[in-house]
Order: structure tokens, then C-alpha cells, then sequence
């Protein structure tokens, strides 16, 4: 691909322990003290890549116990100013962790795991691209005939597979990237007891992107929602895969060692922007240089197999192939892809260049995506089952797995190799040969979600439904599988229904082809909408209050103000959030308001309640540990806005299971006013500020789920009774100093 800077060499050995770096890519690394303190970068007139080990592990699992061992494999620490970075607060061992999930069978050798890997740099430029966390077997098992320098461990039983990998690698394997004690390599640590040397060359990954959940698909769809694939390094800076793996399984109990490499890609934003910088900062040769994704969709295919002597059709399957440098000067990916080839250990022999006439055609869908329609003929399937097609799509620039940095030479890789994209796909084969007018088969097993709390937005995906002797020429969506459908589309089209009400859902599909036969769902869809509760019954996640001393001071007649505070902060929504034991009084971004009485009195109240009192101004707003955070807008004298990276963290809070009470006094000015409602808003609040004849007021939409205030009264929703916060309508003294004291709640969602 093409690349727009360099960095000077100095500055490479030094960031080299840091990300234990051994590749190429595109990208340009910091020096240790920028990426602490500034997170910034300097370029030069050099052109460099930048794929990088973020860190290289052995891994073995307890079958006994299920705990999990993870010890580093990581290279020589070459400059003492950077050897923090090799213990925690950021230490290799702590940037993964892996999950034994539920569903795991140690017995049978089948892992469900979930797999987090943390940035190594929170808060700085050192923003990752296209990370992968690449799972490396002992064996590879099966050569490939393209190159038979590349083994990958297949689904033969003898190996671990990973069985929903996201694509194939070469990058990292043990056998070809030995550059030992070179600042382009790395050296087995002695941390790792028992280690192995994995002899697999072209190895399974999971792709980690903002955005993706652990069990998220892969494929073009998902990476747009991504924003280029990046790993942000804002704190917690945390992304999580699904990995299931099938160990095989011995005499003995399975042996669950494997070794595991994270990948990284990086290039320095444009300009010196202060860190975090956004992605449209980083220019398209921070991303992977050859494809990222690899997609492929089963056609009209005629291949099947019925016995060992009737067998056979035609393989015709969809080639969505992705490639984040199409976005440059090209109007698809095309131009980045060298070759694609095939081949498979049962479908037909050799290796079969897919560009040759008559086997594909290409359709450009998107800057960074094009599709290619492949047919092969007269396949000889094996089974219905277990019948491997292996994808190779090489690079046109660069097109080796060599250093892009002129004049460096010491780094080992394999020279002969051809940098390539890899993906296998499990053949779809039918158990009967071509029938005159054979049936639809309609199949909605790629839709998603299944399960999920009110409001559930669900894509409807038939894409994986077929026609053995023709075409589907009609999909048709019934939600309440009542015989009345609410969606048709005449292509294989994602159709979008949100479901509002808490229930199980049954859901069917109906497929008819060209020959004007149709297919249903053998069991319909099952949509399960979780009721989590009535948030009315639990309290708002939101307050706002007029004055803070409104728990403190005597502004409400004949009332215990104390006893407002207590029950404030004593809740419980059954999430995450609502089980920490943090109270924490907020004054940054300049906030001058009356603290200390307040915090003075406050504080004891909720020691004696049992959770622990934080007063804070650090810059950005940190909730980590809280339960409540009572925030206090920036004053008359002024003060610094809220962030939306603070806001995004608030709103993540509150439906985590937080609560945020927000003070100020109504009598303050204009600009406190457009500060609070900016506050309100950014959080997702539709509770506002106005100013009338009797001052600032707090107004909010009745609803089911708010209170309201007229700024005379305390006005409770009926649904409030057992939040318990005192009568439903009480006076507030008039205090012309101060102006009105009201509360008023909200539930965010």
C-alpha cells in the first residue's frame, strides 16, 4: 500500500518493548515519554509500515479448576525508561484476560471463552487499528497447496480449532518470525513454565473494533459500524471477543495449551492533535495493508453428496472482500487485490485462480468493498459435512511481509511469502442431487439479536436461505407467526423490527423461488424480550435538585432533609453500578458552588450509611467504583463545559445501574442555566431549564417515568410511592437569597 511518513530509528527501539514489535503494516510509534505524557508523534520524509505485536502469550487452561494461566513471551527490555510499561499499571500480562464462559464442556474438550484485551496506552495517539487476537495451536495439521510453507490447524479432530474464527493470519507465527533479539523481533521470555514452540504457520483470529460486541458477527456490515476498525485508547479502552474452541481430546483429559498473539496496525495521526486524537486524524495507512475481511455467501450452488458414488454440482458462492486502502484514491478494492485463490482437501484438486475467464466477475459495492461471483464446476464433495474451502487473497502493495522501512534488512520473515488475506468457509453441500423443481430452504439463522430487554431491535436476516435448482425470488416476514406478513422484499435483504413489549416471540419466514415453491422455517424464530422491570418502581437513575443544601439546611418544612439524602443514595436496580460503594461529591470544570457546607454535612450521613464519601475535581469525570455522583455546575464566574467523551461515560453509568444527582441554584446565571440544561441533555435527559416570572425553573414532560415541578412545589409522579422520598406534595420555603429548591427525577435509558 502506500505510506506518507517515518520516524527515526532511535525512536522505533525505544516504543519496540513497549509494543513488542516485530512486522510491517503501516505506522509510526512514539518515543516511551510522548506516549505517557502527550500521546503525540513525529514525522519525517520516510515512508514506514506499521503492523506491531502488542504481545505474545502461552495459555493454559485448569481442566480441573478452569483458572487460566497466562505467561507473557516478550523480548529484551532495550531502554530503562520504558521498563514501566512492562509491569501494571500497564504490564503485557494485564492487557488480556480470557473467560471460561457457561456452555464450556472440559469433558469433551469444547471451550467457550471470553477473551478482553485491554489497550496498552489508555488516554494517548497510540489509537489501534484492525487489532487481532490470533489463537496459535501446537499443530498446524493441514499444507496448503498454494504455499506449502503454511500449515493451519484443520478441523480433522487431531487439533484445536478455533470454530468461529474471523479470518486467517501468517503475521506472528513462531516458525517464520524468529528476528530473536533484533528491535524488529521478539525472545521467548523464561515467565512462560512448559512452554511450546506453536508449528502452525497461518493461524485463526478474532478481530477486536470498537463497537463489536463479544459475540458480534464479522463481516462488512460490522465493520462500518467500527470507525475503521479502530481500538480507542479511551479509558477503560477494553474490547471483548467470543472465542469457542474445540481442544481434542486424548487418552488423558484435553491438553488446553495454546499460544495467543495480539496484532496491532498504527500510523500518527496528521498534525500534533492532543490525545485522544479522533480516527479521521489517522490517515488509511494506519489501517491493515491487505484485506481485512473476507466474506463469502453461498449462491445457487448445485453441489451434493449422497453416497460415496453419487456426488457432485457446481459450487457458486458470493466473494464480499474488504480492504480498508480501496478508500484512497480507488472506488473499490479492486485495485488493492493482486490474486485470489482457492482450494480446498476435498472439493477438487490443485489450486484454482479465480480471476482466470468464465470463474468470477467482479461488482464494486463500496470504496473499501467488492464483491465477486465465483462458480466451480463438477466439485466432488466428501460428506454433507466438513468440506473446507481455504481463501487466499493476496496484496498488490506491498506485497511481502517484509519491514516498509528503507535500508532495515535484519528482520526475519518469510522472504518467499506473499502477503496475503485468508479466510475458510465450511461448504454448504446438500444430501440429494439436483430434483426437477426442488423446494426453498428458508433458514433465518443470521439474525440477530435473540435476546435482549425492551426495546429490542432485531435484524431479520434470511441471506443464509438457498434454492438447490433455482433462485429465491420472495422473502416474507411473519413477526406474530399469525399468518399475516409484515415484511416482503424480493431480495435477501436485512428487514429491521423492534419489539417494545416484553414477551417470547415466535417469528417465521417464508421463502419462494422462482419456480413458485416455498419453505418455512422448520421452527420458528424464538425472539425472547426480557422485562426489566418497571424503572417507575425503582426510582429515577437522574435528579436534579435546586440548591444542594436542600439535604442539609431546613427548605423544607417539617421535613427530615437528612432522610432525603438517605434514601437517595440507598437503592439498588439490580446492575453492576448500583453494587459499588462510592458516593461521590463532583466540583470540577470549575464548579465554585457552596461545597464545602454541603460536603461538610454530607459527608457523615453517608459513612453512617456505610458507603465510602469522595470529594473530586479531577478532569475528565471519573466514575469508576461509584454508585451516586452528585455534580455541581460550573458557577457565575464561570467554569469549563463537559466533554462528550465525559457525557458518553455518564449516560454509560446511569444505564450501568448508577445514579446522578444534579445541584445548582435557579437564582444563578444565564450561563449556569445553559450549563445545566447542556449537562441534562448530554447525559440524555429531556428535563430542561427556563426562566419565567417566579425564576429558573427545572420543566419536564409528564410522563410515566418523570416527575414534574412547578418551582413552588416538591410534585411527585404516583409511581414514586415507594421510592419513598417524602410526601407528594410538600412547600418549600421562599428563600429570595437563593431562589426556589425543587427535586425532580428521570429514568434514562
Amino acid at each position: 500500500m502506500r505510506y506518507r511518513s517515518q520516524f527515526p530509528l532511535i525512536i522505533l527501539a525505544a516504543v519496540l518493548v513497549i509494543f513488542s514489535l516485530s512486522c510491517s503494516g503501516s505506522g509510526n510509534p512514539v518515543t516511551p515519554d510522548s506516549a505517557t505524557q502527550t500521546g503525540t508523534t513525529g514525522n519525517t520524509d520516510r515512508e514506514a509500515s506499521g503492523q506491531y505485536l502488542w504481545g505474545l502469550y502461552d495459555v493454559y487452561i485448569d481442566s480441573d479448576t478452569g483458572e487460566v494461566e497466562i505467561a507473557p513471551l516478550r523480548g529484551a527490555m532495550f531502554e530503562a525508561n520504558v521498563t514501566k510499561f512492562l509491569h501494571p499499571p500497564i504490564s503485557p500480562i494485564n492487557m488480556l484476560s480470557i473467560q471460561v464462559l457457561p456452555g464450556s464442556d472440559f469433558a469433551s474438550g469444547y471451550l467457550l471463552l471470553n477473551v478482553s484485551i485491554r489497550h496498552p496506552f489508555p488516554g494517548t495517539n497510540l489509537r489501534g487499528f484492525d487489532v487481532m487476537g490470533i489463537f496459535m495451536p501446537p499443530e498446524g495439521g493441514q499444507s496448503l497447496q498454494w504455499d506449502p510453507n503454511l500449515t493451519w490447524p484443520d478441523f480433522s479432530g487431531d487439533n484445536p480449532v478455533l470454530l468461529n474464527a474471523d479470518g486467517y493470519t501468517r503475521w506472528w507465527n513462531q516458525p517464520e518470525f524468529t528476528s530473536y533479539d533484533t528491535i524488529f523481533g521478539y525472545t521467548n521470555g523464561k515467565l512462560a513454565p512448559g512452554g511450546f514452540t506453536s508449528a502452525s504457520t497461518l493461524n485463526p483470529f478474532k478481530y477486536f473494533a470498537d463497537g463489536m460486541d463479544p459475540d458480534t458477527g464479522f463481516s462488512s456490515g460490522y465493520l462500518n459500524i467500527t470507525d475503521r476498525g479502530t481500538f480507542d485508547t479511551v479509558i477503560p479502552g477494553i474490547n471483548i471477543r467470543e472465542y469457542e474452541i474445540q481442544f481434542p481430546v486424548g487418552p488423558s483429559n484435553p491438553d488446553f495449551r495454546f499460544k495467543y498473539a495480539i496484532s496491532a496496525c498504527y500510523w500518527g495521526p496528521d498534525g500534533n492533535p492532543a490525545p485522544p486524537a479522533p480516527v479521521d486524524d489517522f490517515p488509511l495507512s494506519a489501517n491493515r495493508q491487505e484485506a481485512v475481511c473476507i466474506t463469502p455467501t453461498n449462491g445457487n450452488s448445485t453441489a451434493f453428496y449422497e453416497n460415496e458414488s453419487t456426488y457432485g454440482g457446481d459450487l457458486n458462492f458470493s466473494l464480499e472482500i474488504y480492504d480498508w486502502q480501496g478508500m484512497t484514491q480507488f472506488s473499490s478494492a479492486v485495485p488493492e487485490i493482486n490474486g485470489i485463490y482457492v482450494e480446498s482437501p476435498t472439493l477438487f484438486d490443485g489450486v484454482i485462480d479465480v480471476t482466470e475467464a468464465g470463474i468470477w466477475a467482479f461488482e464494486p459495492m463500496s470504496p473499501a468493498a467488492s464483491l465477486c461471483d465465483i462458480t466451480i464446476q463438477n466439485v466432488a464433495p466428501t460428506s454433507v459435512s466438513d468440506q473446507y474451502l481455504m481463501i487466499i487473497v493476496t496484496s498488490e502493495e506491498p506485497s511481502d511481509y517484509s519491514v516498509q522501512i528503507p535500508d532495515v534488512t535484519e528482520f526475519d520473515y518469510p522472504t518467499d511469502a506473499v502477503l496475503a488475506a485468508f479466510a475458510v468457509w465450511d461448504v454448504p453441500i446438500a444430501s440429494l442431487g439436483p430434483q426437477e423443481d426442488l423446494p426453498p430452504v428458508a433458514d433465518a439463522s443470521l439474525s440477530e439479536p435473540h435476546e435482549g430487554t425492551p426495546p429490542l431491535v432485531v435484524n431479520l436476516d434470511p441471506s443464509a436461505s438457498y434454492d438447490p435448482d433455482g433462485i429465491i425470488v420472495m422473502y416474507e416476514w411473519d413477526i406474530e407467526n399469525d399468518g399475516s406478513f409484515e415484511y416482503t422484499t424480493f431480495a435477501p435483504d436485512i428487514s429491521t423490527h423492534g419489539f417494545e413489549d416484553p414477551g417470547l416471540y415466535e417469528v417465521q419466514l417464508k421463502v419462494t423461488d422462482d419456480d413458485d415453491l416455498t419453505d418455512f422455517l422448520d421452527e420458528p424464530l424464538l425472539i425472547s424480550v426480557i422485562d426489566d422491570g418497571d424503572p417507575c418502581e425503582k426510582g429515577p437513575n437522574l435528579i436534579c435538585s435546586g440548591d444542594g443544601n436542600i439535604f442539609v439546611d431546613s427548605y423544607v418544612e417539617e421535613y427530615d432533609n437528612a432522610q432525603i439524602l438517605r434514601n437517595i443514595i440507598n437503592f439498588d436496580y439490580g446492575l453492576p453500578n448500583s453494587s459499588n460503594q462510592i458516593v461521590k461529591f463532583y466540583v470540577g470544570h470549575g464548579c465554585n458552588h457552596n461545597n464545602s457546607p454541603i460536603t461538610g454535612k454530607v459527608k457523615p450521613i453517608v459513612e453512617g450509611e456505610g458507603w465510602t464519601f469522595v470529594e473530586s475535581d479531577e478532569e475528565p469525570i471519573d466514575t469508576e467504583g461509584c454508585r451516586v455522583v452528585f455534580v455541581h455546575i460550573p458557577g457565575k464566574s464561570g467554569g469549563t463545559p463537559f466533554t462528550e467523551a465525559e457525557y458518553e461515560a455518564l449516560h454509560e453509568f446511569l444505564i450501568e445501574g448508577g445514579r446522578i444527582v444534579l445541584t445548582q441554584e435557579y437564582s444563578d446565571s444565564e450561563y449556569v442555566q445553559a450549563q445545566g440544561n447542556a449537562f441534562l441533555q448530554g447525559v440524555g435527559s429531556t428535563i430542561v431549564r427556563t426562566s419565567n416570572s417566579t425564576g429558573y425553573q427545572l420543566i419536564t414532560p409528564p410522563n410515566e417515568c418523570e416527575a414534574i415541578t412547578d418551582g413552588v412545589e416538591m410534585v411527585y409522579h404516583p409511581a414514586y410511592t415507594s421510592f419513598d422520598l417524602g410526601p407528594t406534595d410538600f412547600s418549600l420555603v421562599d428563600d429570595p437569597n437563593n431562589g426556589w429548591h425543587v427535586l425532580v427525577g428521570g429514568w434514562i435509558k
